[in-house]
């Protein structure tokens, strides 16, 4: 089994760094609401991302195991963006191991098997996927955070906090709106 080590949080999903913005812009600064807002902002993250998430994508990076599915020799991989495919992983001597790097590769978001073996055996993607901080030096444009999903997660967390939907829901459907996979 390949061991993945996990990507550090990035600064734009980091709710102890984005508690500051988020009291200041909320007008709470001073008003011992900090845990409160810090629950509200990962309820916005855990919203929107992931498998259950309404955009369809991995927002925070992390570590994402994809099976292969054998009917196609490319496929797109699940829960953009991709940050990078660590390896590919099989089961048939029981356990998991490594599949040699020669028998696939990767282009964009595409997955394709080259090998003339292992068709039908149990196997396994494993990725890096999430938006990372612009700088990080895996980010790529596909991987920077858009601007648009910071602003959108304090808009969300300003709602969950004020008990209120008003123009603000419209407001967040439409930053998020180019974001949302269909699939």
């Amino acid at each position: 089994m390949i061991d993945v080590a996990p990507l550090t949080r990035p600064a734009w999903a980091d709710e102890a760094q984005q508690l500051p913005t988020l009291l200041r812009d909320m007008g709470l600064e001073g008003a011992d609401r900090d845990e409160e807002v810090k629950g509200a902002f990962l309820a916005a993250i855990d919203e929107l991302g992931g498998e259950d998430g309404s955009l369809g994508r991995t927002l925070i990076p992390t570590v994402v195991r994809t099976p292969i599915d054998w009917r196609w020799p490319t496929l797109s991989l699940r829960l953009p963006p991709l940050i990078e495919v660590v390896g590919v992983e099989d089961r048939s001597s029981g356990s998991w191991a490594v599949v040699d790097g020669a028998e696939w590769e990767v282009d964009g978001d595409r997955f394709h098997w080259r090998g003339t073996t292992g068709w039908g055996r149990d196997a396994r993607i494993v990725a890096h996927h999430g938006y990372l901080d612009e700088g990080d030096s895996k980010a790529t444009p596909r991987t920077t955070v858009p601007a648009r999903l910071p602003a959108a997660l304090r808009l969300m967390t300003r709602q969950i906090v004020d008990g209120r939907t008003d123009a603000r829901a419209l407001s967040i459907r439409t930053l998020l709106s180019g974001l949302k996979v269909y699939r």
